[in-house]
């Protein structure tokens, strides 16, 4: 295996004694150009050769080259020239510079703020929008509705144009540079203006298309997280995860959750989120949501903050972490795999209805993910079976028996070797691994019962029969903590009658274990002669099993006496 430390020169200076040091220099920026030009189909166009790219790149990282070719191609596309291209990458700040200059008034400025944020929009839109940021901005509207440009005066002042009743700016990216050249221009606004755009998409009066708002949260998330904003992003966050704008909190922190400079702080609130128990349930699936998208990322951190969600979530919760973390299954399986064990295993730490969710989605994981793996990975999960019935709080193992049941349909023979072998540890220490041990054997020797006659041994292979013995003794001892006691003991009578070559064994079985009570023994010799019966072929077994265990002995001794005169005579 080899491991790869990547950073600046300076950041690595204190490991050179012990790693190789390896420089890596980026392509440069005029080439990754020139390459996405023809990546979009441009690899023949006057564009490849243009100066001015040349310029405009010096010094820029592949990441700037690229955004120039996309603006190449957007803006040839509409028959744009050089010039436009090389404002559009500047961000326009010249002109935006120039208008604000021939336009101070607050008014005009909310305006044009308010328009190229929301366009393309209508007149009504551009003017509430605007009157709202006024509003926040606390800017006083002497005469009201009056003060502002009047409609045929509008595109004129914005430098735009109209589109039937539309505002529109055909410019490339000049409305998408404005808000960026306002946050750089006017700090001591961003708050506001965050907040102000932070409203738009749920202003119920502005009526703004559903795409559009999704658009404005994008905007609003880049903007907050380029000035370090990260509280004011998780605040609304919140508040749109708590209502019916769940989408909106959404995209707000997928776009967030792993930004290089507030993506430490939005996983801290995700995390705290994720622990909250009152926390809304709107809130909960939402960051299940986001789990998704940091998982391929940082698969760990995603993880735990699932572990939490399925620990505290209700049962729509948690269907929403099964399915996260399986498809984060597919990019990492033995990591999803691993975490699954882990979570599972810490369930014996805990109690009540918490830790049974937390262990319900973490064993249906784990059953979905075995197939993927081998006799190791078995192996873990069933001693971490072993580990919960030791160590579980008492109201696991009811939620656990039903899940080993599920395990067991795909490998029989090893979830019953598991029961068989919790049966052997019977000391009042661990007394309540031989009881599960006893019900896990009894509930496969029911659920596995798929021809009326048929038991799990004819599907056990090696498993000899006399090795059930202690599960019997145990389910003689105390049949009404078993609620499959009745069913399992016909099952396992019915193959007797049916397989000779398993009867003699089978037989055994049962009388050893019955032998030493004579409760036991009473209550076998009953439950044997009621199935007797009720149908015909069975009096082989019922002698078999009656001339070893009926009681008092002087009647087990004459029906044995009576079995061999007859069996002689005949």
């Amino acid at each position: 295996e080899v491991a790869v430390v990547v950073g600046t020169a300076d950041e690595q200076r204190h490991l050179t004694e012990f790693l190789t040091t390896v420089t890596v220099e980026p392509p440069p920026a005029d080439a990754v150009y020139r390459s996405h030009l023809s990546r979009r189909g441009l690899f023949d166009s006057p564009w490849q050769n243009w100066s001015g790219a040349t310029r405009l790149l010096w010094g820029a990282s592949p990441g700037d080259a690229a955004r120039l070719a996309k603006i190449v191609d957007e803006v040839s596309r509409r028959g744009g020239d050089e010039h436009e291209v090389e404002r559009a990458y500047l961000g326009w700040a010249e002109e935006l510079r120039k208008w604000f200059g021939s336009h101070p008034g607050l008014l005009d400025q909310t305006l044009m703020i308010a328009a190229a944020t929301i366009t393309p929009a209508d007149e009504t839109q551009v003017y509430g929008a605007a009157s709202s940021l006024a509003r926040h901005l606390e800017i006083t509207l002497a005469g009201g509705g009056l003060a502002w440009t009047p409609t045929t005066g509008l595109s004129e002042l914005l430098d735009a144009e109209r589109d039937e009743d539309q505002i529109v700016f055909r410019r490339y990216g000049y409305a998408e540079s404005l808000l960026p050249h306002v946050f750089a221009e006017y700090p001591l606004a961003r708050m506001e203006l965050l907040s102000w755009l932070a409203k738009l998409p749920t202003d119920t009066v502005l009526a703004l298309e559903r795409t559009l708002g999704h658009r404005l949260v994008r905007t609003f998330a880049d903007l907050a997280a380029r000035y370090n904003k990260y509280e004011k992003i998780t605040q609304m966050a919140r508040t749109w995860a708590a209502g019916p704008a769940a989408d909106l909190a959404y995209i707000a922190l997928t776009q967030t959750c792993l930004h290089p400079l507030v993506g430490g702080r939005v996983r801290s609130k995700l995390y705290e989120w994720s622990r909250e128990r009152q926390a809304p349930q709107s809130l909960k699936l939402t960051v299940v949501q986001v789990c998704e998208i940091l998982g391929q990322t940082h698969l760990s951190i995603a993880m735990t903050r699932l572990k939490h969600l399925a620990t505290h979530g209700d049962e729509r919760v948690r269907l929403e972490v099964l399915d996260v973390a399986r498809a984060l299954a597919d990019l990492d399986p033995a990591a999803v795999f691993s975490t699954a064990l882990k979570w599972a295993a810490s369930t014996s730490q805990g109690s009540g209805a918490d830790m049974i969710g937390r262990l319900d989605v973490a064993m249906r994981l784990l059953l979905d993910l075995l197939p993927s793996f081998g006799g190791p990975e078995l192996r873990q999960v069933l001693e971490i079976v072993d580990h919960l019935v030791t160590n579980g709080a008492p109201q696991l193992r009811t939620r656990l028996l039903d899940w080993t049941r599920e395990l067991a349909a795909g490998y029989p023979v090893h979830v019953l070797i598991l029961a068989l072998s919790l049966t052997r540890n019977g000391t009042p220490a661990v007394k309540q691994r031989a009881t599960f041990g006893t019900d896990l054997f009894l509930a496969l020797t029911v659920s596995l019962d798929f021809e009326e006659h048929s038991s799990v041994l004819e599907r056990s292979g090696p498993v000899d029969p006399m090795s059930c013995t202690l599960a019997w003794r145990t389910a003689f001892a105390a049949t009404r903590e078993f609620p499959h006691f009745g069913e399992a003991l016909r099952v396992w009578l019915d193959t007797a009658a049916t397989r000779e070559d398993l009867r003699p064994s089978l037989i055994s079985a049962l009388t050893t274990a019955a032998h030493p009570s004579p409760a036991s023994r009473q209550l076998l010799t009953d439950m044997v002669r009621s199935w007797a019966a009720a149908g015909r072929g069975r009096r082989t077994v019922r002698e078999a099993i009656l001339t070893r265990v009926l009681l008092p002995e002087w009647q087990r001794w004459l029906l044995l006496a009576w079995v061999r005169l007859r069996t002689t005579a005949f």
